[in-house]
């Protein structure tokens, strides 16, 4: 059996949140085969649908590489790959 890499979402942007501190924590107690990642969020603009014209800025294709490489980390193809997929145009 491989190793499945799991992405979670940590709601605060505060380095010493309590929620990422436990998250941090629950990630060291992890089975050998569970890799847990913070899915990093905190550079991400929010949205407007006056920028679309432009194109996604840079910190929402890393965003979108990232939440691929975590889907397709074992070559697998999941249902989640339709909620992160690129939908430009």
């Amino acid at each position: 059996m491989g190793t499945y890499r799991v992405g979670y979402l940590v709601g605060s942007l505060a380095r010493n949140s309590i929620n990422r501190k436990l998250s941090r924590a629950l990630a060291r107690l992890a089975p050998s085969g569970l890799r847990l990642t913070e899915v990093p969020f905190a550079d991400l603009p929010h949205y407007s649908y006056d920028h679309d014209a432009a194109g996604p800025p840079a910190a929402a294709i890393a965003y979108i590489q990232f939440e691929k490489d975590l889907i397709i980390d074992e070559g697998e193809v999941t249902n989640a790959d339709t909620a992160m997929a690129d939908t430009r145009p």
